[in-house]
């Protein structure tokens, strides 16, 4: 029996290649990722963020959409389309971008407040076209139409001047007064009112700004001062 056992040939042992697959695999070196820029992302919302940044950004976006309304009362004539309304809409483009950015990373440098700075100068230039709106060639032509239209002649009906305009914005169930208002803005271009309130909330925002932050140091330094006040107070005390 011992003999037929000797003659008997060797088994090999059984591999074993579904442990030895996990073993090579984690033995390699994994993957390199490929370098990136990260990106950033819409500013939808940061709680770490100034409520002054979002503001700013609105400011921006206003003066943007202005710049690509008209101008005048050609409709084709949008506002990017003339030298100045194509300068505002740099300022408005460097507004959201720098905005943008400060929204995304929780704070502001001094090239922000340049651009706030460069508001001002829509904000000049637009208030003086409002201020002489009525002498503008395309307001002043309807305005001289509907003085001399004679009975049956057809003329456009529009504000003759600021107070005619203010009650026709506020009297909303006067459709003729209404219609006055909507062709004085169209004569005049709507883009031109758009840039205006735009540059003007971004100049009244820095405003507000500069005055909340001198407030609010104001209040640190009493509440400092008073801090200070008590421990004087509970030292002497103590000496006692």
């Amino acid at each position: 029996m011992t003999e037929e056992h000797d003659d008997m040939p060797e088994l090999e042992p059984i591999a074993e290649p579904a442990q030895a697959a996990p073993a090579a695999a984690a033995a390699a070196p994994a993957p390199a990722k490929r370098p990136g820029l990260p990106g950033l992302p819409p500013p939808a919302f940061n709680p770490t963020a100034d409520k002054e940044y979002y503001r700013f950004l609105f400011a921006g976006v206003i003066m943007f959409v202005g710049c690509m309304m008209p101008f005048g009362p050609e409709w084709g004539m949008n506002g990017y389309k003339t030298m100045s309304g194509a300068f505002f809409m740099l300022i408005s483009i460097g507004m959201i971008w720098s905005w943008w950015g400060a929204i995304h990373s929780a704070r502001f440098s001094g090239k922000n407040l340049r651009w706030v700075g460069l508001c001002f100068i829509p904000f000049v230039v637009e208030l003086f076209n409002l201020i002489s709106a009525f002498d503008e060639p395309a307001v002043r032509a309807l305005i001289d139409a509907q003085a001399l239209a004679l009975e049956g002649a057809v003329a456009v009906p529009i504000a003759v001047d600021w107070s005619e305009v203010w009650a026709g914005m506020t009297d909303f169930n006067n459709p003729a007064a209404t219609e006055k208002v909507g062709n004085f803005f169209r004569a005049f271009g709507t883009g031109k009112v758009f840039v205006f309130v735009g540059a003007f909330l971004a100049e009244l925002f820095m405003l507000m700004a500069v005055f909340g932050g001198a407030k609010a140091a104001k209040q640190q330094k009493v509440a400092k001062a008073a801090e200070r006040s008590t421990k004087g107070a509970r030292g002497s005390g103590r000496r006692r």
